[in-house]
């Protein structure tokens, strides 16, 4: 179901990361063996984040389980502090509640503003060499095949995702936004996937346990910030692993979106 879909009484959300066509969740949404029982939401609009959050709030289930990747799992972390009573449990996917390094509050796990000024330049680039530079850095280290990938994207119609409003739009976003706090407001179950060799969101275990020790870590090796490649059977079983452990409302909502069988033995037992 699209963002633009009247919005259910539950169910489960993706929420897309920056400069990426949502035809990139195929394959984790195959190896979850996911029906069209789903909400995705790409970011395909010049938001701010209040706008972003407002948006959600139209969109989205009345209860919601949510993976968010990158940028959006950041969006889907403010909206789950802002709304507790809408999110059930939340994934975050290669992502960090602080994306920029911010010194004076000693958080020197993210970025730096030479890095995003890096990103800012990027975005005049034409949507070709956008993606084939950004997908390049993101498997950087790690397993997945970029030509294969940049061959499958580039067969697609690039849609508002990629227009120079909507990137400056998320990278602003990234800039200014800090979400640790909001990460430690969260009562609810809350994962992180890591990259072990994610060159985007430079993140350790320890670094994310240090903002909250409530949250289910999980450091995939070879996994670089592009989580959808040769490593989707992993992500999915860290997926069902996390859902299995999660109070019975958020099994239903899982249960409901996976409607075949799934060869994954934690949603088997869900």
């Amino acid at each position: 179901m699209a963002d633009s879909a009247l919005k259910d009484h539950t169910g489960l959300v993706i929420v897309n990361g920056w400069a990426m066509p949502g035809v990139v969740w195929e394959p984790l949404l195959h190896a979850l063996a996911c029906g069209r029982s789903i909400t995705q939401i790409n970011l395909d609009r010049s938001y701010s984040l209040e706008q972003w959050l407002r948006h959600l709030a139209e969109v989205l289930p009345e209860k919601a389980v949510i993976i968010g990747w990158s940028l959006g799992a950041q969006i889907a972390i403010e909206y789950a502090a802002r709304n507790p009573e809408r999110v059930l449990a939340l994934t975050a996917l290669a992502s960090s509640p602080c994306f920029v390094q911010r010194v004076g509050s000693g958080w020197l796990a993210g970025q730096s503003e030479d890095t995003l000024n890096g990103f800012r330049r990027m975005v005049s680039l034409p949507p070709k060499r956008l993606l084939s530079r950004f997908l390049a850095l993101q498997s950087l280290g790690g397993m997945t095949k970029t030509a294969n990938i940049l061959g499958r994207l580039q067969s697609q119609d690039f849609g508002p995702e990629l227009s120079q409003d909507v990137l400056h739009a998320g990278l602003n976003i990234l800039a200014e936004s800090d979400s640790r706090e909001a990460l430690q407001s969260l009562s609810i179950p809350v994962q992180y996937i890591l990259g072990e060799t994610d060159s985007v969101v430079k993140l350790s275990a320890d670094q994310l346990h240090a903002v909250s020790h409530q949250i289910q870590i999980s450091v995939i090796p070879g996994m670089g910030h592009y989580p959808f490649g040769s490593l989707v059977d992993q992500i999915a079983a860290k997926l069902c692993s996390f859902w299995s452990s999660c109070p019975p409302s958020v099994q239903t909502i899982v249960k409901e979106a996976i409607r075949t069988t799934n060869p994954l033995p934690d949603c088997e037992r869900m």
